[in-house]
């Protein structure tokens, strides 16, 4: 019984792991069309500049409020609810090519995707003891 515990242990971290490198494909994709972006839609650089901070000020106002509602709600439901959004999110920037839209909707991103790392700590925290907790929190910043 203590093994097959130790192996869900691991593999929620894992799984745990792979989530919010997930997210980060989601985050950090921007700066790879940014280019693209500006000479395809014509937006100037200054703009680009203020689309990738939109994402800033989504993330930061969803940290603050999703890291309370972490701990009320169900966490794997959130992390669920953030990925998906975060698709839709990504998906419809890809068919926009107005700069005020980009701009709201990576604001949107930036919030979905804070839907990972408090959530996620609060897994981790459940599953995990007092005593191996620093290990186990120290391979969820390894993603």
């Amino acid at each position: 019984m203590i093994k097959n515990f130790r192996f869900q242990q691991w593999k929620m971290l894992l799984i745990t792991m792979f989530c919010y490198l997930f997210f980060y494909t989601g985050r950090h994709n921007f700066g790879w069309a940014a280019k693209g972006m500006a000479s395809d839609l014509g937006i100037p650089y200054t703009v680009i500049g203020w689309i990738s901070f939109s994402m800033l000020i989504g993330y930061s106002i969803g940290q603050f409020i999703n890291g309370n509602l972490a701990d009320r709600f169900n966490a794997r439901l959130m992390v669920s609810v953030g990925a998906y959004l975060s698709i839709v999110t990504n998906i419809a920037i890809s068919f926009s090519n107005s700069f005020e839209v980009i701009i709201v909707l990576w604001a949107f991103n930036g919030y979905f995707q804070s839907m990972a790392w408090a959530p996620g700590a609060r897994l981790i925290n459940n599953w995990w003891g007092e005593a191996e907790r620093g290990k186990a929190f120290g391979f969820y910043t390894m993603a």
